[in-house]
């Protein structure tokens, strides 16, 4: 296995990413060990999602719903397919896509990782969010409880968990650009941790740090993505969504 795939296992917590970028059989010795771990992502011993947003019906894995004005929520004709969620010039317009069943949650000793390739139309005022959460959005419902990314229209992507609407937000130091592609992930670790990561797309990791306390654990949370007017048309583009987790058994 390759030293330098990011997320690395060592990181912190106790229990293994249930995540790999890249397997380099050929440079690997396939043991007894490493063939347990990678027994993790078959289906019998983890629930996950991977969305390339070829195609996006509403209503169905996904709810798109528009907040104030006519803004709009569609694939677009770009290359590895793009969601593009569009807001219109109301101050309260907003447009987002929710998971329409809520199927993830952060149990003890169940790993759960977290990821999706974005960007958005003006870095410095736009406001969006992505990640999980337990209610029909942030901005047309509001989460009560979830983990996610966002900006506030300052232009600093933060990180961001919630409990019982009370939002403790950590700033990543990343500054937003304009259509710039970022890979935002997050890691529970199944054992009092999330560590959260951003990439570009050379995969280098920009930055990255980790919290403790200050999210729900008694609470399912469903996949979502979303974004607010700033006060002009803008737009959050979505290129995938993937998420992995332990699969719990009662």
């Amino acid at each position: 296995m390759n030293d330098q795939q990011f997320p690395k296992d060592d990181l912190g917590g106790s229990v293994p990413e249930l995540f790999i970028r890249d397997i380099e059989f050929l440079n690997s010795h396939i043991n007894h060990d490493k063939w347990m771990w990678f027994k993790n992502f078959d289906i019998i011993d983890s629930q996950r999602v991977e969305d390339d947003f070829t195609y996006y019906v509403t209503g169905d894995f996904w709810t798109g719903v528009l907040t104030g004005g006519s803004g709009s929520i569609a694939v677009s004709d770009a290359v590895n397919g793009h969601i593009v969620l569009t807001t219109h010039t109301d101050a309260t317009d907003a447009a987002e896509i929710y998971q329409t069943n809520e199927t993830w949650r952060l149990y003890n000793n169940h790993p759960l990782y977290f990821e999706a390739r974005v960007k958005v139309t003006v870095g410095l005022t736009d406001l969006f969010y992505v990640g999980m959460g337990n209610a029909n959005g942030e901005y047309a419902v509001g989460f009560a409880d979830g983990v996610y990314f966002k900006s506030d229209g300052d232009g600093n992507l933060d990180f961001a968990v919630e409990n019982n609407t009370v939002v403790t937000s950590t700033d990543t130091g990343i500054d937003l650009e304009n259509l710039t592609w970022l890979r935002l992930a997050f890691h529970w670790d199944g054992s009092g941790t999330i560590r959260w990561f951003v990439f570009d797309d050379d995969q280098v990791c920009l930055a990255t740090g980790s919290v403790t306390s200050g999210f729900a654990q008694d609470e399912e949370f469903g996949l979502a993505a979303g974004i607010k007017t700033p006060g002009s048309a803008t737009a959050l583009y979505v290129d995938y969504i993937k998420c992995v987790a332990k699969r719990y058994v009662a």
